[in-house]
């Protein structure tokens, strides 16, 4: 089973998918707002960067992270709180994500040549299963720290 045939609409589409209080979305919008940030990502982000979200909790949060993983980008979730206005772009640029979406918006990401070597597969054996989902914090020092996740380990999860 992949991400995409899990997340497939289904029957009961009008059925409410997601309320945070003020917003809802049946499962058809979520599905296509999901999916139509997914295409804009296909188009911006290359096949093996990552994609970081900065989007907090919520109806449009849910929609920029399952946007993201049906893109099929390794999806990075980044600190959203606690930052100073400099920070975010920094924290995108040393865990290399190609771009970043906050509230549905997309943002790229300025890396150098060797940024750009060292994408989702660096670290990664001919063995290992590909990088899907990859969680960090802020981490000590200000130094993020994050915990990569393959879709295999994201299926299990979801």
């Amino acid at each position: 089973m992949s991400l995409t045939s899990m997340l497939a609409l289904g029957k009961d589409l009008d059925r409410q998918a997601v309320t945070d209080g003020s917003t809802s979305l049946s499962r058809q919008e979520l599905f296509g707002a999901a999916s139509d940030l997914a295409t804009r990502l296909q188009s911006m982000v290359n096949s093996t960067a990552r994609v970081g979200v900065r989007t907090p909790l919520g109806v449009q949060g849910l929609v920029d992270v399952l946007g993201c993983l049906l893109s099929t980008r390794s999806t990075a979730l980044l600190p959203t709180d606690g930052l100073g206005s400099e920070q975010p772009q920094e924290i995108a640029r040393s865990v290399r994500c190609q771009a970043v979406v906050t509230n549905g918006k997309l943002e790229g990401v300025s890396l150098t040549n060797g940024d750009v070597d060292r994408y989702t597969t660096h670290g990664l054996g001919p063995q290992d299963s590909p990088e899907r989902l990859v969680l960090f914090t802020s981490g000590t020092a200000s130094q993020p720290k994050g915990v990569r996740l393959s879709e295999a380990n994201l299926l299990t999860h979801l």
